[in-house]
């Protein structure tokens, strides 16, 4: 955007390619992300310019933005993906019996969940004030506006239609939210009626504190207890050494902190997951592999959030309780990093130890 930036105001012909070139990276470290990012890019070019005079870019500046984007993702696809073509089909297997499980379209439950987190984010009043600045600048400047309630109402629709979505998935609507609130902040002080001056002031230091306010408990928790790393380093002190410890989305602390060998659990949320063909075959193949390692004498663990999440009609759990005896180690408390970006969400998460059952039913 930068880049951007400083060829819409120089006519800078380097700027515009080296910000196709971020877009190209960004694009092939992740694409959701990046896709969220490029409509509010490309809106910029045919908006009203950052500097007087210059007008609106050309049409074939866009296509050369779009190019040096294309190029470095071809780049990628040929270092990385075509040297690994058989785990590069198997990407792209994934991606297209996922993406119906995870896309669920803007009329999926999640679109009210949106909602909900938008208002924890930003407070009632804060998009209410966002949205009077959305109608203010429409008088003022329609293109902008566009632009604006775009960069907005795009990630909130996406966001809306996954299957799962928490507070960090509408975090590209923060820009043009608080671009939005300023703006009409700015009209209020500048209409000359101390009345709106007054409003604008009480406005600001409302959402400050409310800002503030909604996200300090989180804050404070975190500034004092890790409870995430304290978690994997607590698993370190209950396992011996060579232990493998069955995991969910937990596993990078145990491994990091606990300094343990992790083996993630079956998911079976969607058929898009299965690595084997079938569902008979992954399960063989993972009880052959802690098979094996419980008659070598290796220690085999397994975390609560490794039993029970990702389990669609308790498969795995059903697996490991049909096949193995369950021992309890203890108990500690964990954070999880995934979902409880802005408040808060601690569970405690048993450890078990896994041992083969003398007769399988």
């Amino acid at each position: 955007a930068a880049f951007l930036v400083k060829h819409i105001q120089e006519r800078s012909r380097p700027g515009l390619i080296l910000s196709g070139i971020a877009m190209g990276l960004a694009c092939s470290i992740r694409l959701q992300d990046a896709v969220l990012i490029f409509l509010p890019l490309g809106l910029l070019f045919w908006t009203r310019p950052l500097r007087e005079g210059t007008g609106p870019l050309q049409a074939r500046s866009f296509f050369i933005w779009l190019g040096a984007a294309a190029a470095v993702n071809l780049l990628f696809y040929a270092l990385i993906v075509l040297p690994n073509l058989e785990t590069a089909a198997g990407n792209l297997h994934f991606l297209r019996s996922h993406f119906s499980y995870v896309f669920s379209g803007p009329t999926s439950t999640s679109i009210r969940a949106a909602g909900l987190f938008s208002i924890e984010n930003f407070s009632l009043g804060g998009l209410l004030l966002a949205g009077v600045g959305a109608l203010l600048l429409l008088r003022a400047d329609w293109r902008l506006a566009a632009f604006l309630l775009c960069w907005t109402i795009v990630p909130f629709v996406f966001a809306g239609s996954l299957a799962i979505v928490t507070h960090r998935y509408l975090s590209t609507m923060i820009v043009p939210v608080v671009i939005l609130q300023g703006y009409a902040l700015a009209r209020f002080c500048s209409s000359g009626s101390r009345t709106l001056k007054l409003v604008a002031m009480a406005c600001f230091i409302v959402l400050e504190i409310a800002a503030f306010w909604g996200s300090l408990p989180a804050l404070v928790l975190r500034h004092y207890i890790a409870l995430s790393p304290q978690y994997g380093a607590w698993v370190g002190q209950m396992t011996e050494p060579n232990a493998v410890v069955i995991t969910g989305d937990e596993a990078t602390f145990v491994e990091h902190y606990g300094r343990r060998k992790v083996l993630y659990h079956i998911v079976t949320t969607h058929d898009s997951f299965l690595v084997y063909p079938d569902r008979e075959q992954e399960r063989l193949a993972y009880k052959e592999c802690l098979d094996d390692l419980l008659k070598r004498g290796i220690p085999v663990y397994i975390t609560s959030v490794g039993l029970y999440s990702d389990n669609r009609k308790y498969y795995f759990y059903d697996f490991i309780m049909k096949n193995y005896r369950l021992d309890w180690v203890g108990t500690a408390c964990l954070d999880p990093w995934h979902s409880s970006d802005l408040k808060p969400s601690i569970l405690k998460n048993p450890l078990l130890k896994l041992s083969l059952k003398t007769q399988y039913p």
